[in-house]
């Protein structure tokens, strides 16, 4: 390996090694436990085994809506230089509705939600196989969590 590269390749695996995912569950009362200190998490994304799609779960706690106020969340696929892919879009179901790209996107409640990437750029062309990160903000935190897509 060139000697220039030896450093920008250390920092980069040591930021993929970095991340580590929390799960919530739902306690024997019905509240969300397993959420980081600031009240919400990002859960492991899934593929569909059948379509070429990415789902994105993630929890939203009851400490994060003070005086029955909406949280914005923003919800990005970013690829391993940090460039922005695409905004994932609500699932049908969705207390929001169906479609809707999360992006500055109010929740006014908390739960366990759901959204979907389709595979796609910002562009539609078709994303190659491989590690893309997906990026949850809200309000001004945010979470990262590394993804493997398989392409189509």
């Amino acid at each position: 390996m060139k000697r220039g590269l030896f450093l920008p390749a250390a920092l980069l695996f040591a930021v993929l090694l970095s991340f580590s995912p929390t799960s919530a569950q739902r306690s024997s009362s019905g509240d969300l436990v397993g959420l980081t200190a600031n009240g919400f998490s990002l859960e492991q994304a899934y593929v569909n085994p059948f379509n070429p799609e990415t789902h994105i779960p993630f929890v939203l706690g009851k400490d994060l809506f003070g005086e029955d106020r909406p949280v914005r969340v923003t919800i990005q696929v970013v690829d391993l230089l940090q460039q922005f892919v695409a905004t994932p879009t609500t699932i049908a179901g969705s207390p929001i509705g169906e479609g809707i790209p999360v992006e500055d996107l109010e929740f006014g409640d908390p739960g366990r939600y759901e959204v979907v990437w389709d595979g796609k750029n910002l562009k539609g062309a078709k994303v190659a196989s491989g590690t893309y990160f997906v990026r949850l903000r809200v309000g001004d935190l945010t979470r990262v969590m590394k993804v493997f897509f398989p392409g189509q």
